[in-house]
């Protein structure tokens, strides 16, 4: 049966393969994790520092686009105005391209259910001032 690790565990082990320069087998020798694990949790944690450098990217491409599209109409008066359009417009689709490549969360459907609790103690559907309670 395969090991579990814990979380400082997998860090320490990483941790010293980073101080092995990169030598899964002196790693191993070190911290008796396989080195085939050592290399998987290499993998697992470049995959995870590219997500979040994606999503950091992700985080300022949306801040220069909304105060891009701030300040658009202040300059409505001006020249360049299809210039910050056109800036808008590829920033836009940066972002776009950007939102393909990042893992999209499950949206979150939450069913939420209210209850009302009479004076006598009993629960209902309804509040007490409905004409109509199913729960009657």
């Amino acid at each position: 049966m395969a090991r579990r690790y814990t979380s400082e565990e997998k860090r320490q082990a990483l941790a010293a393969l980073a101080q092995a320069g990169g030598s899964y087998r002196h790693a191993a020798d070190a911290t008796g994790v396989p080195a085939r694990t050592l290399r998987q949790w290499e993998q697992e944690a470049a995959e995870a520092d590219s997500e979040q450098v994606l999503a950091d990217v992700r985080h300022r491409l949306i801040e220069n686009v909304v105060r891009l599209a701030d300040s658009l109409e202040a300059k409505i008066d001006d020249a360049p105005l299809n210039q910050h359009a056109s800036a808008l417009a590829q920033l836009i689709d940066r972002l776009m391209k950007l939102a393909e490549k990042l893992p999209q969360a499950a949206p979150e459907n939450k069913i939420r259910q209210v209850e009302y609790i009479y004076p006598d103690g009993s629960t209902h559907h309804t509040p007490p001032w409905a004409k109509n309670d199913s729960d009657r």
